[in-house]
C-alpha cells in the first residue's frame, strides 16, 4: 500500500517529487515514484520552492488539547500512557521518555509499537494487547480513570483480536491524522509539535503505585532449548542499545513479550503479518544504524521467501546476529489453524551451511548450531563480544512449540472463528 504515487515524464517530474515526498514527510508512510529509464536523463526545471512540510489550521487549537491533556493528568487518581507505532514513524522516542522520565506516568504500548519509549524505565508496565495481556497489566490498564493514547493504531493482532476495553469517554487520543478528546473528533493539529510540547506540561508527577514486572533470572541448563525458556533468555542477556528485529511468527510473539534494555529498538510487523519481511528489513536497518547491533530472530518458513539477501549482507559487510528458528515450517499457522493441515510444512533446508553457500568464509561470517540453553547461551555471548563478523545461529526447537501468548491468541481466535 501506498499513500501517494506517480509517474514521471520530463514535463511534471519536479512538481511531481516534491508532491509526493511532502505526502512521505507529512504522513511518514509509502510511497512510490515511477522514474522510466527516458526519462532519468532529461533536463528539468529546478522547483520554484524548496520542499517543506504542510501546515494546517487547526479546529481545536494545539494549546487547547494541551490544556484539556494538563488537566486531566492533574486530576487524575489513575492515569495510563499508551504509545504506539507513530511515535517511532516520527522520531519521537527520546522525547515520550524524556516526559515519562519527567512525571513518572505509567506507561504501556502495543506490541505495534514497542520500543516507542524506553522499557528500562520503573513506570513501564509492559505489553498490553488486550485479552492476551498479563492480567495485571491488563487490569491497571483497563481501570485506568484517564487514558492519553499516542500514535496507537488499534488493530486485531495487537489488541488480542479486539478484546481491549478502552475508555474512549476517559481518553484523548493524537494520531498524525485525527484525534479525539474524549469521544469527539478534533483534526489539523499538529501531532509533532504537540508530543514535543508535553515536556512543558507543569505540576504534573505521578505518586501512585505501579504494578509488579513479571522478570526472570535465567539460569542455563544442559536441557533442550524452548519457546518459554528461549526467550527468557534472550531478556536477560540482551544488552542496551541493540536493536532487536522479530519476524512475524513465533519470533514475533515471543519477542514482543519482553522486556527490552534502555536504548533498545524493536522491529517487527504485526499489522500486515508479511512473512519475509525482516530480514531484508533487518539488513537495511543495520547498514542504516551501524552503532546499534541487530539481532534478528526469523523463523525457517519466513526465511525461505527472503533467503537471497544474505548475498546482500555479506557484499555489505554488515554483521548483524541472526538467529533462524528451524521448527519445520510455519507454527503460527499450525497454531491459529490447525496443527496438520500439509500447507504448513515446508521443505528441510541445511540453514547452517547457508552462508557458506552464499560464499561467506569464517572470517566474516560464524555459522552455529543450537540444541541446548547452555548452547544458546554461550553462543549469544560469543557474538555479542565479537561485533566485526556476522553470526549466524541455527536453533533447533520442536514442531509445535509456540510462546504462551501466541498459543492463547490461537484459542481465541478458533473460539472467534465458531461463533
Amino acid at each position: 500500500m501506498t499513500l501517494a504515487r506517480t509517474l514521471l515524464t520530463a514535463e511534471n517530474a519536479t512538481v511531481e517529487i516534491d508532491r509526493v515526498l511532502s505526502v512521505l514527510l507529512k504522513e511518514r508512510k509509502p510511497v512510490y515514484i515511477n522514474l522510466p529509464v527516458d526519462v532519468a536523463a532529461a533536463k528539468a526545471e529546478k522547483p520554484s520552492l524548496p520542499l517543506k512540510k504542510e501546515n494546517s489550521t487547526s479546529n481545536t487549537s494545539d494549546q487547547e488539547i494541551l490544556n484539556k491533556i494538563q488537566e486531566s493528568l492533574k486530576n487524575a487518581k489513575k492515569p495510563i500512557v499508551i504509545t504506539g507505532h507513530e511515535i517511532i514513524s516520527f522520531g519521537l522516542e527520546k522525547t515520550v521518555t524524556q516526559f515519562i522520565s519527567k512525571t513518572k506516568l505509567p506507561i504501556t504500548t502495543l506490541n505495534f509499537g514497542k520500543s516507542s519509549v524506553d522499557e528500562a524505565l520503573p513506570s513501564f508496565l509492559g505489553i498490553y494487547n488486550g485479552k492476551l495481556s498479563e492480567p495485571n497489566l491488563k487490569e491497571f490498564v483497563e481501570s485506568a480513570d484517564f487514558i492519553l493514547m499516542l500514535g496507537v493504531k488499534l488493530t486485531d493482532s495487537s489488541t488480542g483480536a479486539f478484546t481491549h476495553h478502552l475508555n474512549e469517554n476517559k481518553m484523548i487520543s493524537l494520531n498524525i491524522d485525527e484525534g479525539k478528546i474524549f469521544n469527539e473528533s478534533i483534526q489539523n493539529f499538529d501531532f509533532e509539535s504537540l508530543i514535543s510540547s508535553l515536556l512543558d506540561l507543569s505540576e504534573i508527577e505521578y505518586k501512585g503505585k505501579y504494578i509488579d514486572k513479571k522478570q526472570e533470572n535465567f539460569v542455563p541448563s544442559n536441557a533442550l532449548l524452548s519457546q518459554d525458556r528461549l526467550w527468557q533468555a534472550v531478556e536477560n542477556f540482551t544488552q542496551s542499545n541493540e536493536t532487536i528485529v522479530a519476524e512475524q511468527g513465533t519470533s514475533f510473539f515471543g519477542a514482543s513479550s519482553i522486556f527490552l534494555k534502555s536504548k533498545s529498538h524493536f522491529i517487527g510487523q504485526p499489522l500486515w503479518g508479511s512473512i519475509g519481511y525482516t530480514f531484508p528489513a533487518a539488513l537495511g536497518s543495520q547498514i542504516a544504524d551501524k552503532e546499534s547491533r541487530h539481532l534478528l530472530f526469523i523463523g525457517d518458513g519466513s526465511l525461505q521467501l527472503t533467503v537471497q539477501e544474505l548475498g546482500l549482507a555479506i557484499r555489505e559487510k554488515i554483521n548483524p546476529i541472526c538467529f533462524i528458528i528451524n521448527n519445520d515450517g510455519y507454527t503460527v499457522e499450525r497454531e491459529i489453524h490447525g496443527p496438520n493441515q500439509s500447507y504448513n510444512d515446508i521443505p528441510m533446508w541445511n540453514y547452517s551451511k547457508l552462508p557458506e553457500s552464499f560464499g561467506a568464509t569464517e572470517d566474516r561470517v560464524v555459522s552455529k548450531i543450537v540444541r541446548t540453553e547452555n548452547e544458546f547461551v554461550s553462543v549469544m555471548k560469543e557474538a555479542q563480544a565479537d561485533p566485526n563478523r556476522m553470526y549466524w545461529i541455527e536453533l533447533i526447537l520442536a514442531k509445535e512449540d509456540a510462546p504462551k501468548v501466541l498459543k492463547k491468541m490461537g484459542k481465541l481466535f478458533a473460539e472467534q472463528n465458531k461463533s
